[in-house]
């Protein structure tokens, strides 16, 4: 019987991080490699090749798993709505989702806690129930009530997916600042955007917690965009920090009140002190400089092999 199963592509560099410390040997599903392995799902039990998982917790045998990535990326991106591919996708990750809410496997981070941290607007509610400084927000197709609550500057971020794809090309749509004199009612209304007060930021943290465990990166912010993962450069220029004890008890907080046993969370540094602009359930934390990519793949090996 597996004790560890991770929900990924092995091809994916942070999977790849994990493995070489695990010490069990791991079941590694998704969707596309699920459709290419012979498989049984029957009364509780997912037989993968020859291994069984105890889906319905009726063992005496502990199961963890780490969800990572439901699918490859660019799998079946392009596919109609309503098409047949768009079923075949979804019967997949149909597979995949009642997977991850087995009740005999014990994750990380459960897909619902990751689920609801994705959206910007839990995230936000979150945040003023901790009493935790995050930028004053407005979601609004209204002009005038724009501009009452953040004046005439301020920053726009998707409120959906950051990222869209147009035939076979990808786009990333990242966090801009704006003027008021460039919105109208009319691009209000194509789609919701998230509206935060601009905050004049002196450093960007990146801040990952991996059950009681925080490390950290800074970059200065001199130079960069409001968003400084639209600068290539930025990506390679964070330091290791040893994570302020205000910081690093904030973070800790966040990731009980969203119930994520893994969170890689993004912060700025003003004058007046710390404040949170996003919760990556699931975020990237390799480009950060050594030795914090290893530590954070250990953290992860150990809490999989218990």
């Amino acid at each position: 019987m597996t004790s560890t199963v991770i929900v990924g592509e092995r091809r994916d560099p942070h999977v790849s991080a994990v493995l070489t410390h695990l010490t069990a040997k791991p079941v590694i599903v998704d969707a596309v490699s699920l459709a290419s392995t012979k498989f049984i799902w029957s009364e509780g039990q997912l037989v993968l090749e020859d291994t069984e998982i105890d889906l319905a917790g009726e063992t005496n045998v502990t199961i963890r798993g780490w969800a990572r990535r439901l699918a490859p990326p660019d799998w079946l991106v392009d596919v109609q709505a309503e098409s047949l591919d768009a079923a075949i996708r979804a019967s997949w990750l149909t597979i995949i989702g009642a997977l991850l809410r087995a009740r005999g496997i014990h994750w990380l981070s459960g897909i619902d806690s990751i689920t609801a941290a994705e959206n910007k607007l839990v995230m936000e509610a979150a945040m003023r129930r901790l009493q935790i400084d995050t930028p004053a927000t407005v979601v609004t197709n209204q002009r005038d009530a724009l501009e009452e609550r953040l004046g005439s500057e301020f920053v726009a971020k998707p409120l959906g997916p950051g990222h869209y794809f147009a035939g076979e090309k990808a786009f990333n749509v990242f966090a801009r600042a704006m003027s008021i004199d460039e919105v109208d009612d009319q691009m209000l209304a194509a789609a919701p955007f998230l509206l935060q007060k601009r905050l004049t930021a002196r450093r960007h943290h990146r801040v990952v917690v991996v059950g009681g465990q925080v490390w950290g990166g800074c970059v200065d912010a001199a130079g960069l965009p409001v968003d400084w993962r639209a600068l290539p450069a930025a990506h390679t220029s964070f330091v290791a920090m040893t994570v302020p004890d205000e910081l690093s008890s904030a973070a800790l907080a966040v990731a009980n009140e969203l119930g994520l046993g893994y969170s890689s969370q993004d912060w700025i540094e003003t004058d007046d002190g710390y404040s949170i602009v996003d919760v990556n359930p699931s975020g990237q934390w390799m480009f950060l400089p050594d030795p914090i990519g290893d530590e954070v793949a250990r953290a992860i090996a150990r809490w999989l092999d218990g």
